[in-house]
């Protein structure tokens, strides 16, 4: 059971059950950090979210892992200026040597989250749901 998902804000972090904190934790204690919380609130429904206990997924790992000489990484600029990179299209493509042990990331570039697909089957075995899973080729 999920209550939000991952966004490119790094602010933004998905709340998760119980059970699927304890999945993370065992396949990648390194790689994410929980943030236990008891009270969740539906804005839209003004009423608590049932079930729980949830914690927040804080993913640790960074990593520069687009592999861009097969992929096109774009840059966009924001009307005051700012820029920021993202991956349209596919295919969509990451270097597993810059990856290391992760199995979870934020990409440093466009601030997606990837995992592997170990723990994209245990995401889905133990009730994930709301969160997109896209083909990305490892090379």
């Amino acid at each position: 059971e999920t209550v939000s998902e991952f966004s490119i804000s790094v602010t933004s972090l998905p709340a998760v059950s119980q059970a699927i904190a304890d999945a993370l934790v065992q396949l990648c204690p390194d790689d994410i950090q929980l943030i236990p919380f008891d009270r969740f609130w539906n804005e839209k429904l003004n009423e608590k979210i049932q079930g729980g206990p949830f914690s927040f997924v804080h993913v640790l790992s960074r990593q520069n892992s687009w592999e861009s000489s097969r992929m096109k990484v774009s840059t966009i600029t924001r009307p005051d200026g700012s820029t920021f990179e993202t991956v349209g299209g596919v295919p969509r493509v990451v270097n597993a040597a810059a990856l290391g042990t992760a199995r979870i990331w934020r990409e440093t570039r466009t601030n997606t989250v990837l995992c592997d697909g170990t723990v994209r089957e245990m995401l889905i075995a133990t009730g994930c749901k709301g969160w997109r899973f896209g083909a990305v080729e490892v090379i």
